[in-house]
């Protein structure tokens, strides 16, 4: 047991010690608070984590018809009621191959734009709906091509759809089909993250794509459509 001696010299030697070293305290205790908040921190994202709506995932292969059903990318207003998209065929062109295969002027191709950097999509869309409802549509400017795993991404490319579709204009945002009928296209997409020539006008086209199993993402929300494609290059 301590004596009432050793207590006071312990005491004395606290004093000088903090008299010595003033923010000495302070540190330990922005220390202490700032693990604190750290704590606290970690303790909020895991929270948020395993509080958040995930939303289920529907895959679908080649050949095989995906009803929207009411799914978005966006909005709601999309409204894709009636709506299904089936994946016929899928093909690596150039932008050259594209324009003389599916192009509504086939003179327009451009010399050197050979590679293979277009991935295209035979695509049906149907729209069951009622002719009583609205027309809605599909958000062009949101369905994707995504290589898992990496950050490869392919989108649609209106700039060069519109060469082949008459009705298809260039930055166009929307899919849209009547009610109680069908339409067949052949979409290309793009890559949408240069790699490469990126301050050329062309570069999109100078950008071979890679081979794999790739998502083309349809919707979101409250269900996540997918049509996964495999693309050998």
């Amino acid at each position: 047991m301590e004596t009432s001696y050793e207590c006071g010299q312990r005491g004395r030697a606290k004093r000088r010690f903090y008299r010595r070293f003033p923010h000495a305290v302070r540190m330990v205790a922005a220390v202490c608070a700032l693990a604190a908040a750290v704590a606290l921190c970690g303790y909020r994202i895991y929270v948020v984590n395993e509080e958040a709506i995930r939303f289920p995932t529907e895959y679908y292969q080649l050949g095989e018809t995906a009803s929207l059903d009411g799914c978005f990318i966006d909005t709601v207003e999309e409204l894709t009621d009636g709506y299904a998209v089936t994946v016929d065929s899928v093909q690596v062109l150039s932008y050259n191959e594209y324009i003389r295969m599916y192009g509504i002027d086939t003179s327009g191709v451009v010399e050197g734009l050979d590679g293979k950097s277009v991935i295209c999509l035979g695509i049906t869309i149907s729209n069951s709906a009622p002719e009583s409802k609205p027309q809605g549509g599909i958000n062009a400017l949101g369905v994707g091509l995504m290589l898992p795993g990496s950050a490869t991404l392919f989108m649609i490319d209106s700039h060069l759809w519109s060469q082949a579709e008459e009705n298809v204009r260039e930055g166009q945002a929307g899919i849209s089909v009547l009610p109680q009928s069908t339409y067949s296209t052949h979409i290309p997409f793009t890559a949408a993250l240069l790699t490469e020539h990126v301050n050329d006008e062309y570069a999109p086209y100078l950008q071979n794509v890679p081979s794999g199993t790739y998502e083309l993402r349809l919707s979101e929300v409250p269900i996540k459509k997918v049509i996964q494609i495999p693309i050998s290059a």
